[in-house]
């Protein structure tokens, strides 16, 4: 005859072999729901990080972070400035997003940009997606990619520039 124990443990296996439907449920599924960046040096001034999202089958090209009306987003890009030396009313920290590594192209009902109060000198932001139809679950993203490239996004407006993203209480 098995001893007590013995006779318990197969139970204790099937058991937690095929939980229930409620506790396999609790997890849920996690979306990629904004991007952020701490800690940028003020050399970055005045370039642009392009943000890019691939999935985990190792593919090239990147994959849609938010959709919304036919729009959809894969390199939302910052145009980063920081530059306590400019006297200018328009603002000497701050940035602009871009569903567009090209041009200026904002996309307020899809993504939002949240300039933080800067820290020993280095610069922080947030890229929040927001009201969209799609987010990547994020057991499907395998990275996310930041390039820096000359800036396109702020050259791309002329001499119409709109007001830089700034921290709340800078």
């Amino acid at each position: 005859m098995p001893s007590e124990s013995e006779s318990e443990s197969p139970s204790r296996q099937s058991e937690s072999e095929s939980p229930s439907p409620s506790e396999s449920d609790l997890a849920g599924t996690f979306y990629l729901s904004g991007i952020k960046v701490s800690e940028v040096p003020r050399e970055c001034s005045g370039v642009n990080f392009v943000f890019s999202v691939y999935d985990q089958e190792g593919g090239t090209t990147p994959i849609v972070i938010s959709t919304r009306g036919g729009l959809e987003i894969s390199t939302p890009t910052v145009y980063w400035y920081d530059n306590p030396e400019d006297t200018t009313p328009v603002a000497n920290y701050g940035g602009l997003l871009s569903y567009d590594r090209t041009a200026y192209r904002p996309a307020i009902e899809q993504m939002n940009l949240t300039v933080l109060p800067a820290v020993r000198d280095k610069g922080a932001f947030t890229i929040t997606f927001s009201g969209a139809d799609l987010y990547p679950p994020i057991n499907k993203v395998g990275r996310i990619v930041v390039e820096t490239q000359n800036d396109a996004i702020l050259e791309s407006l002329g001499d119409t520039l709109p007001p830089l993203i700034t921290p709340v209480n800078p």
